[in-house]
């Protein structure tokens, strides 16, 4: 039997899925018209909706797992300026060594992203 609790995992699992690949594709199509290329217009309207889906999930990652992460409530609205804030913080200290982690991360697919 399904309960709650399933769901809201299940819930949360997809959209962090769903979040990472957005943001590919949506790194990508950045790539690809920074090198000059042009995306056909058919393709245009599932980026800027994902694209804005992308952002809606962004935003609720940084007010839940975010602030698990950061043991804090978010001052910033996505999780990227959350990130840059906690990178300017004091060396040695633990939400700069998170921040430095995380940028890591996002900077794989978009070199210079955080």
């Amino acid at each position: 039997m399904i309960d709650r609790f399933d769901i809201v995992i299940g819930g949360g699992v997809l959209g962090y899925v769903l979040l990472v690949n957005l943001f590919a594709a949506a790194m990508h199509a950045k790539a690809i018209v920074e090198r000059g290329d042009s995306i056909p217009f058919v393709l245009l309207l599932p980026l800027y909706v994902g694209a804005f889906v992308g952002l809606v999930l962004d935003v609720l990652f940084n007010w839940t797992a975010g602030s698990i992460v950061y043991r804090e409530l978010p001052r910033e609205l996505t999780f990227t300026s959350r990130c840059k804030r906690h990178k300017l913080a004091p060396w040695g200290t633990r939400d700069r060594e998170k921040a430095e982690w995380w940028c890591k991360q996002l900077n794989k697919f978009d070199p210079g992203h955080c």
